[in-house]
Order: C-alpha cells, then sequence, then structure tokens
C-alpha cells in the first residue's frame, strides 16, 4: 500500500518527567518526583529512515514537570501531519475537557471513542464466528442523523 517495504521492528522510546511540586489529579496528589508526564514515540523504519511516526503525549497538567513540558499556545490538542507533496497538518481542538470535574462529568475524547465502538456493533454482529480485526471488516464510520441538544 505505501510502495515501500518497512522493516519488521519498531523504532520506540518512552521520556518521563516528574512532578517539581504537588499536582492535583482525578486519582490525587502526584508528589515531587513521582511521574507526571510521559511521552511515547513508535516509528516505521525503511532503509534506516523513519518513515512514519506515531507519538502521545500524556501530561497531567503542564505545570510543575522536570523537565518543563508544556501543551504550547495551542492547548491540549490531537495532531495528524503528512509530509509529503503537498504536506498536510490537522490540529483538532476541542475533544479534551475545560477541566477536570467536566472531564470526569462527560469527557469528549471518552464519547468519541465510545461513538466508534458503536458504530461498529451492527458489523461485528454480521462477522463470522472468531476474532477478528480492523482489517477483517468494513470501513466502520457513522452516519448522519438529526442533531440532538448536548446532555448537561
Amino acid at each position: 500500500v505505501l510502495g515501500f517495504d518497512v522493516e519488521p521492528e519498531l523504532r520506540t522510546t518512552h521520556e518521563v518527567a516528574v512532578a517539581t511540586a504537588p499536582i492535583e489529579s482525578p486519582i490525587g496528589i502526584i508528589e515531587p518526583g513521582l511521574v507526571a508526564a510521559q511521552r511515547f514515540r513508535w516509528e516505521a523504519i525503511a532503509g534506516g529512515v523513519p518513515v512514519m511516526t506515531a507519538a502521545v503525549n500524556w501530561f497531567m497538567g503542564d505545570d510543575h514537570l522536570d523537565p518543563p513540558w508544556q501543551f504550547g499556545p495551542e492547548g491540549e490538542r490531537f495532531e495528524v501531519e503528512v509530509t509529503g507533496d503537498p504536506p498536510v497538518r490537522l490540529t483538532f481542538h476541542g475533544l479534551h475537557p475545560d477541566s477536570i470535574a467536566e472531564g470526569l462529568a462527560r469527557n469528549r475524547g471518552i464519547v468519541a471513542t465510545a461513538n466508534h465502538c458503536v458504530n461498529a456493533v451492527p458489523y461485528v454482529c454480521r462477522a463470522e464466528p472468531g476474532i477478528r480485526t480492523y482489517l477483517d471488516l468494513p470501513l466502520i464510520a457513522g452516519r448522519a442523523g438529526a442533531p440532538t441538544p448536548p446532555v448537561s
């Protein structure tokens, strides 16, 4: 599909940042010296160079971290970048709750994930018995319907 073969082993990296002061979180206080942020990176390699990269940053806020990682001026977001001709960069905002309290009441990112699972139900029910992957099922996509008022 890509027009080239990638090496069978992925290159992976994992970095951590520790709290420099107590950080409040939904699961309790993260004390100084404990891990409060993580960065993961997975690279597919072809010809010794990375050709695809997937990365995720998980922060318990962007204050009181060592090293001092931050979300930057755009805040929490999802980014997709395709380096090619033409290059494309998409930034998705609005899936992260604005506060811990809002996230505990209704987390838009969790709802988006659940939507995909719910939309898969008819395809999974029609599939042959046994373990199935996305490669065995048709494209799973939502269907537009009448707008509904937000849940409060």
